[in-house]
């Protein structure tokens, strides 16, 4: 068995964090993965789908109603909600974690000092596909169970909702509240943005 590669770890800034990063590409680590699969990720093209199908319903909805056309009213706005998952990479566990470690100098003992890395390294080529597997999986689920109108973006869950949807049994706090239900990948809220109508 191989003892495997060593790959340097680094801080990048990006704003007020600081993020850790395994350099994959320098090791070579990157350059002898193979996957079999990709990452398919949505684009503007969705959102504009859900505010299409948005329309087209509640203009069927007044024709069933016999709303004459001239007094049909238009849709409220949609709203585009982002949640986003807290330390992504570290909440999925590998299925080898103990073969993932980093080392570093210890300032106080002069000693170097080894840690497990508990989830996927972040700078491996393979580490948003198997991540993405979870944060699919999440979005699969909410939308055919609880029919939410979301997506995902690796790390993130898109959500959209009519805008004004208070707050309590909208679609991104039934979402929240179905990943607490799982004691599952923790969220960090971002800004909830209204889309044009």
């Amino acid at each position: 068995r191989p003892l495997g590669l060593i790959m340097r770890r680094f801080l990048t800034h990006q704003g007020d964090k600081t993020r850790v990063i395994d350099d994959g590409k320098e090791s070579g680590s990157n350059d002898i993965t193979r996957t079999v699969e990709t990452i398919t990720l949505p684009s503007v093209a969705w959102v504009a789908a859900v505010a299409t199908q948005w329309h087209a319903l509640f203009d069927q909805q007044q024709r069933r109603h016999g709303v004459n056309p001239a007094d049909r009213v238009p849709p409220p706005g949609l709203a585009v909600g982002l949640e986003n998952v807290t330390n992504a990479y570290r909440q999925i566990p590998c299925s080898n974690p103990g073969d993932t470690a980093f080392a570093y100098l210890d300032p106080a003992s002069g000693h170097v000092v080894y840690r497990c890395i508990w989830g996927f390294p972040f700078g491996l080529v393979s580490s948003p596909l198997q991540f993405s597997r979870s944060t699919t999986w999440v979005s699969w689920v909410a939308q055919r169970l609880l029919a939410i109108p979301m997506t995902n973006y690796i790390d993130d869950f898109i959500i959209v909702e009519a805008h004004g949807t208070p707050q309590r049994g909208g679609a991104q706090n039934t979402l929240g509240s179905f990943l607490e239900a799982l004691r599952f990948l923790p969220l960090a809220r971002k800004k909830r943005r209204r889309a044009a109508p």
